[in-house]
Parts: C-alpha cells; structure tokens; sequence
C-alpha cells in the first residue's frame, strides 16, 4: 500500500537564510499503483504549497520502499511537465531533494529534483 505518511511545511535555515520548507514523507509499498498515487502526492504538494507562506522555496520528499530517488525523480518530472500548478511551484524552488530511507532511518541514496 502506497501512502502519504507526513505533509507539512516548517521554517528551516536555507542557503539564502530563513525560508519555508514543504516536507512529504511518502511510503511506497506497491509499485503497481504508483502513477495513480504519485498523481494524489502530486495535487497534495500543491495544496499544501498554496497554504504556505508566498517565500516558500524549499522541498524534501522522503520515500520508505523500493522506489529509487533517480525513478520518482523520473515520474515526479513528467507530472510537473503535465500540471502546470506543480511545473509553476517548482520552477520556484531553490532546493527540492529526495531522499530514499530504511525504516530504521538510514539514507540509502538521494536526489535533487532539479535540473
């Protein structure tokens, strides 16, 4: 089962000093309903960036399961590519990173999701 463990958007120190950062934690357990979720994670990113302060630049998405950062980076671009909402918000970060965890909380590899 695929779902959206945590969404929320928290002051962080960035590199030009105090920003808002949106922070989604996703759980990939079912890689044959990804694209229909990833879809959802994507209209949840945009709704939670739209309650965020206008200054908010920064995004960590921390995948738990056997999706790789490199592949969601695939499939999180084309979704960008085809909503023009998330394509806007996008353009506008500064640092949008993802991350691939174990459950103990180890890295086992990450990404940026900017070109």
């Amino acid at each position: 089962m695929n779902q959206i463990s945590s969404l929320t958007s928290r002051e962080v120190e960035g590199p030009h000093g105090l920003t808002t950062a949106i922070m989604m934690g996703l759980d990939i357990g079912d890689l044959e309903t990804l694209d229909s979720f990833l879809l959802e994670a994507g209209q949840k990113f945009t709704y939670q960036r739209m309650a965020s302060p206008p200054t908010t630049d920064m995004l960590l998405i921390t995948l738990i399961g056997d999706l790789t950062p490199a592949e969601f980076k695939k499939r999180w671009m084309k979704i960008a590519t085809e909503d023009p909402i998330i394509h806007f918000f996008m353009r506008r970060m500064i640092v949008a990173d993802v991350v691939q965890g174990d459950p103990e909380g180890r890295i086992l590899d990450q990404t940026s999701l900017l070109d």
